[in-house]
């Protein structure tokens, strides 16, 4: 027994040493955000830097920039783009309209936003440098482009720093800035072989997935509902809108409300034996007549 127990421990312990050392896994690449998912205006001023970092810089830490792919790229100046949106768009917009501390919230919002911004421009030119020393290209003008960048991102931390503590409010409505963006920057890009640019596409599918799709689903559960409970004629719904059987069932309604109605009218006429019998008779079937024709 105890020869067997040490068999086996020795073919466990050789299956174990045998097995490779799993690898690190690798990074997940890149995806594009939409804005209300990344912006990091909401909160206090102060943590701009890192809260920027966290979005642009720390998904590429420990990658050579000049294996990031040309999709992982276009989904930082997108980003990027967005955020100058946000401020182009609403940050300007709101600060103007409002006052006191609601003014300065957004202000610290913009200022954040603004370190937001030209993060992703910061890592999109290294980005860029990196894959032009890399294919021998000439980077000069992307460095000089690098420094200016760099130098107003610097300015916008120390101001965000300086806030500290303070009150930061991002633009409200969100999902407008994305599809405003997508507006403003339709014809920007080149157009592909179907004569739409990828920013066409965008607002395409924002449009579809923020509006239609959900009028869609609604529209698809709610109208056979509709369709089933409300009676024809309700509401001058004409009977013919709800097909055969529903009008049917319209026109057995009014045979059956007709005894009542005829009773109604004959007190109302005080129908009775005499001359004006007939007369009163033919007035009743009339008024009956009318009634199942309206």
């Amino acid at each position: 027994m105890v020869r067997i127990t040490s068999i086996i421990s020795l073919v466990l312990v050789g299956l174990v040493a045998a097995r490779p050392v799993p690898q690190p896994l690798a990074k997940r690449a890149f995806s594009e955000q939409q804005y209300s998912a990344f912006q990091i205006s909401d909160g206090k001023a102060g943590s701009a830097q890192a809260e920027a970092n966290k979005v642009f810089v720390d998904p590429f830490k420990g990658r050579d920039l000049a294996t990031v792919t040309s999709a992982e790229l276009k989904a930082v100046q997108t980003m990027r783009e967005a955020a100058e949106a946000a401020e182009v768009d609403k940050f300007n917009k709101q600060i103007t309209a409002t006052s006191g501390d609601a003014a300065t919230a957004l202000q610290n919002g913009k200022i954040k936003n603004k370190v937001l911004k030209l993060t992703g421009e910061v890592q999109a030119i290294q980005i860029k440098i990196a894959q032009g020393k890399a294919a021998g290209k000439d980077t000069s003008s992307d460095e000089a482009k690098l420094k200016e960048e760099q130098t107003k991102l610097t300015k916008n931390i120390a101001t965000d720093v300086k806030n500290k503590g303070q009150a930061s409010k991002g633009v409200a409505n969100v999902m407008w800035v994305e599809v405003g963006y997508r507006v403003r920057a339709m014809n920007v890009r080149s157009k592909d072989a179907k004569g739409y640019s990828q920013d066409q596409r965008r607002l395409e599918f924002s449009l579809i997935n923020v509006f239609l799709k959900p009028l869609v689903s609604t529209t698809i559960i709610t109208l056979p509902l509709l369709l089933y409970v409300v009676e024809p004629g309700y509401a001058g719904m004409p009977p013919s809108l709800t097909g055969s059987r529903r009008r049917s069932t319209y026109d057995e309604d009014q045979v059956r409300e007709q005894p009542r109605i005829s009773n109604l009218l004959s007190k109302q006429f005080d129908i009775s034996s005499g001359p004006a019998a007939k007369e009163q008779m033919m007035s009743i079937e009339k008024m009956t007549s009318s009634y199942q024709q309206g």
